[in-house]
């Protein structure tokens, strides 16, 4: 996709180049860790992009021991575009979204880098205008401190590690406003817990709507047990499956309600990977001039 980019902006390139890598790294305890992976590469010599990226204030050279901030023009731009640059770095640098065996709910997305210990400041700042523009979208981030490791150069890194509350809210908002680009598996993998979100938040409201009919029932004089009869004829339910909500001074427990996502994969295999939303409403309009035809990619 990025050499499709290039492709637009008229930039010319060589086949990608894939090999694997071994790295040892050093920790601050002096600890050595072997990281074995594959690297995915190609150069564009294009004075013409070059100038562009140097017009746009681009970071130039090894991020980790050069200070850098995102440009003005980039922190003042329409959202859109906020969008596409959170999107990219999300894609290339971020973690790919995922649960725990047999849980309803996943793992916390990290954004994670390196810099060296001198420029903590620097780092921080940095951070800091990532979470702006997550403030932006409604995201909730943290920024964090952890210990980094020894370079070759000897000199001591830090490592930065910004993470996204994985609230339900927060992270439909992340995977619906801003999501991933540059990276399939990730994009394939953030659809499919999308649609899981939606899936548990209709969960919900059924606990919710279950919890107030009760609650009404009560109110006009039922007792517990007879309300929880009553709606459990009602809806074609289990008394035991909502027994807790009649006796519970709020609503919880929508487990009964909602399967594990391992579960619930496994059970929508077919339509994982598009977004299936419910139509509110149907109109019937005038004539128009144009027909408008909403495609996706192949």
């Amino acid at each position: 996709k990025i050499q499709r980019d290039l492709d637009i902006l008229g930039s010319k390139y060589p086949k990608i180049n894939s090999r694997r890598t071994t790295s040892l790294i050093k920790t601050n305890q002096n600890k050595s860790i072997c990281v074995n992976g594959t690297t995915n590469s190609f150069n564009v010599a294009d004075s013409a992009l070059a100038k562009l990226f140097e017009v746009l204030k681009m970071p130039q050279g090894n991020k980790t021991t050069n200070p850098f901030l995102l440009p003005e023009w980039l922190m003042k731009s329409p959202k859109f575009i906020k969008k596409e640059f959170l999107a990219a770095l999300m894609g290339c640098e971020g973690d790919i979204p995922k649960f725990k065996k047999n849980l309803r709910s996943p793992y916390a997305i990290r954004y994670r880098f390196n810099k060296l210990e001198s420029l903590k400041g620097n780092a921080l700042e940095y951070a800091s205008q990532i979470q702006k523009l997550f403030n932006g979208f409604g995201i909730k981030s943290t920024v964090q401190v952890r210990e980094g490791n020894i370079r070759k150069d000897k000199q001591k890194t830090i490592k930065i590690q910004i993470t996204l509350s994985n609230s339900n809210l927060n992270l439909y908002r992340f995977l619906e406003r801003i999501g991933y680009e540059y990276n399939y598996k990730k994009i394939k993998e953030a659809n499919k817990i999308l649609n899981y979100i939606i899936y548990k938040e209709e969960g919900i409201r059924k606990r919710d709507f279950f919890y107030r009919e009760i609650i009404q029932l009560k109110n006009r004089g039922f007792k517990t047990h007879k309300a929880i009869q009553i709606i459990s004829k009602k809806f074609k339910i289990k008394p035991t499956k909502i027994w807790g909500l009649g006796y519970s001074n709020k609503a919880n427990h929508a487990s009964w309600l909602i399967d594990s996502y391992d579960k619930w994969s496994k059970s929508n295999k077919p339509n994982l990977n598009v977004k299936w939303e419910k139509i509110k409403d149907i109109k019937i309009g005038g004539k128009k001039k144009y027909v408008y035809d909403l495609a996706v990619e192949k």
